[in-house]
């Protein structure tokens, strides 16, 4: 239940998994898309 606390704290949430997560409906965003694509994106826009 991390993501429902870091949420309620304040912290933004995105989900970066294939398949369908019960904190979909509360991420601020969510990445289906293989890891090997997103993370290298993911890092420069961090």
């Amino acid at each position: 239940h991390l993501p429902q606390i870091a949420m309620e704290s304040g912290a933004r949430l995105v989900i970066l998994n294939a398949e369908p997560t019960p904190y979909d409906g509360i991420a601020d965003a969510v990445l289906r898309d293989p890891l090997s694509e997103v993370l290298p994106e993911l890092a420069e826009a961090v």
